[in-house]
């Protein structure tokens, strides 16, 4: 797990799983610990990591990056500096 911190400037990079389609989707964790996926709109791609333009990622928002493919909603998760 990962805390992506929102800025003005480009929002943030992360892995996405290659399987999702558009809109791509990306696994969020919830205020109790839990999986839920959000529909994202990718934007540019570097180094393994994909821009999330849309919606917007908010200050401290959890976002699953390893382990995410297969994840069903609502799981417990165990969030790892």
């Amino acid at each position: 797990m990962v805390t992506i911190s929102a800025t003005s400037a480009l929002p943030a990079l992360m892995p996405l799983p290659p399987t999702a389609g558009t809109p791509r989707l990306a696994a969020s964790v919830t205020a109790d610990g839990k999986a839920r996926w959000i529909a994202v709109t990718p934007g540019l791609s570097q180094g393994g990591k994909t821009q999330i333009v849309a919606p917007p990622l908010t200050p401290g928002q959890r976002i699953v990056v390893s382990g995410q493919v297969g994840l069903p909603e609502g799981s417990p998760l165990s969030l790892q500096p």
